[in-house]
């Protein structure tokens, strides 16, 4: 706990009396004094009165401060007083006391809450609606993002912008945000009917002059897609419309391509067809030296639309397009995420399943990915892969113990924590998105370029179009091939794909005092007229379609099979 002989915090003991008949100890940190004067000139006089231990003659808006300097002395205060919760006046504080009071709480059987800013308070409501529990989203959030409002509601105000995934976890912030900025119309893409309608509830409850477009529609369908460019011409398009969860595209892997592929071409093409001004991709940190299906699609998809818009930068292509994408880590509280799936399991009553103890992410919060992808779509000027800082990573494993904490709960007593393995496509950490060796500054500290390897339109158009044949066939094979050939860093990790074929289609080849090393799937495959001379193959499949094969004193260890079809 971080305590010095100073007293790192200072106390207001308060009773609320909307709060009820229980005494609630206020944090006030530094920047909290405004608080306090704020709430008594907004009416809250009445509201607040002190009781019990002064530790020293202080006072805060006439109201008496407790302090304390260990944690003994702290454990004393509230069994003096009998205090049953420990009220935080913001998250800021909060988030600063995660490792401090915040944990202190919940070994102490003591109820944090934090109460809503001093904004949403107005004279003659009852504080104690608004009033909630700590949840761990206010733990692992930072303290808020400047972003520059002007320029971004300069490049947003009057203009019609398209969302695609409109009513998924980021699409439907992005929505919500964008209402704010006076956007002349906001065109709402997705394929999923009943969250669609929802979100569309909402905006139109909270915006009711607003222009809102909702559309059913599918990426992959490009006469819808047409019909909505041609029908509402929107001037800048977010697309965040993909598939996210990488144990189900490791086993549909097909589909996975088809919508974070071919629906990525499909947007963009149209986006160059109807003169949209700027289109905004929403890709992800597993497409950084991805090790599954899901993360290299989104890789295949960034190149796309990269190499799409360097096209036109050389005039290989006609359009004034200009295609920014961003990159960022898991989001706190998105649909099917980790932290939904615990408070379901708590809430049940355990075990909480975690894949791995030694499992780390990153996370951001919903907003906060979203006021950086807003900032970088205001200063991005074409091409350029943003990738955002997303603070320190965290132990899932440490993240479910402070769930079941802040529950009232205890691991091994009252709920079991059980670890599953790590599940298909899934790695233990997940890259660093922003380091000084591989991206470049921008205006805002927290939003950096990526260095990336660029790619030819020609090749690209070709890699997709095989890709979408493929997809569309099933054949899942020869599809997961080419994906590895074309992004060489994609390494399948816990996977029915993990390996690699040393030799694939080779024709005509002659081989001499050659050493082949752990070859997972075969070492030579689809091979033709090959002759190898005093080689050592090591690995469990050597040939596979392999025809007209001469081997001359070659040594095979650890084969399962020699030769297999």
């Amino acid at each position: 706990m971080r305590i010095d002989d100073e007293a790192i915090g200072a106390f207001a003991v308060r009773y609320l009396t909307s709060l009820g008949n229980f005494s609630s100890f206020v944090y006030v940190p530094e920047r909290g004094r405004a608080y306090y004067s704020l709430l008594r000139e907004k009416g809250f006089r009445n509201a607040l009165r002190a009781k019990g231990l002064q530790a020293r003659d202080i006072k805060l808006s006439d109201l008496p401060i407790c302090s304390y300097g260990t944690e003994d002395e702290l454990k004393e205060i509230f069994d003096t007083l009998s205090a049953s919760c420990l009220l935080f006046p913001e998250e800021e504080g909060l988030r600063e006391e995660r490792e401090g009071l915040v944990d202190f709480c919940t070994r102490s059987g003591i109820k944090p809450l934090v109460v809503p800013t001093v904004e949403e308070i107005a004279p003659g409501n009852r504080i104690n609606g608004k009033i909630r529990e700590v949840k761990i989203e206010d733990l692992l959030g930072r303290n808020e993002i400047k972003i520059s409002m002007e320029e971004i509601t300069a490049n947003f105000k009057g203009k019609v912008v398209m969302v695609t995934g409109a009513a998924g976890s980021i699409g439907s912030e992005l929505c919500r945000q964008l209402a704010g900025f006076g956007v002349k119309r906001l065109v709402l893409f997705d394929n999923a009917e009943t969250p669609m309608h929802n979100i569309r509830l909402e905006l139109e409850e909270k915006y009711p002059g607003a222009d809102f477009v909702p559309v059913i529609g599918d990426v992959r369908q490009v006469q819808r897609l047409d019909f909505v460019f041609r029908e509402y011409r929107p001037q800048i398009l977010f697309h965040a419309a993909a598939y996210k969860h990488v144990p189900l595209m490791e086993e549909n892997p097909c589909e996975a391509v088809l919508v974070n592929v071919y629906g990525t071409r499909n947007v963009a093409d149209k986006c160059i067809e109807y003169g949209v001004e700027k289109m905004v991709m929403v890709s992800t940190d597993k497409a950084v030296n991805p090790s599954n299906i899901m993360g290299c699609t989104k890789r295949l998809a960034e190149i796309y639309v990269q190499s799409l818009g360097l096209a036109i930068e050389r005039g290989e292509v006609k359009g004034g397009t200009r295609f920014v994408t961003t990159r960022f880590g898991n989001v706190l509280g998105s649909n099917g995420s980790v932290i939904p799936r615990f408070r379901e399991q708590i809430a049940k009553g355990g075990p909480v399943t975690v894949t791995h103890p030694e499992i780390t992410r990153f996370f951001m919060t919903i907003p906060e990915a979203c006021r950086l992808v807003m900032e970088a779509a205001t200063i991005g000027t074409g091409n350029q892969i943003f990738v955002f800082d997303m603070g320190e990573s965290v132990k899932i494993d440490t993240l479910a113990h402070r769930m079941i904490e802040l529950a009232g709960l205890k691991v091994g007593e009252d709920i079991d924590i059980v670890y599953t393995g790590l599940r298909p496509g899934e790695k233990l950490y997940e890259e660093l998105l922003s380091t000084r060796e591989n991206t470049l500054p921008t205006s805002h500290e927290r939003i950096r370029i990526a260095k990336v390897r660029e790619y030819e339109y020609s090749d690209a158009v070709k890699v997709v179009s095989e890709l979408e044949s493929l997809s569309r066939t099933v054949n899942v094979k020869d599809m997961v091939v080419l994906m590895k050939r074309t992004v060489p860093e994609f390494k399948s990790r816990n996977s029915r794909f993990e390996g690699n074929y040393v030799l694939w289609r080779i024709f005509g080849l002659q081989m001499f005092n050659c050493t082949i090393a752990e070859p997972s799937r075969a070492t030579l495959w689809y091979t033709y007229d090959i002759e190898m001379n005093d080689c050592t193959i090591d690995g469990p499949k050597s040939f596979r379609e392999t025809e007209r094969a001469v081997l001359n004193r070659c040594e095979f260890t650890n084969a399962l099979e020699t030769f297999w079809s």
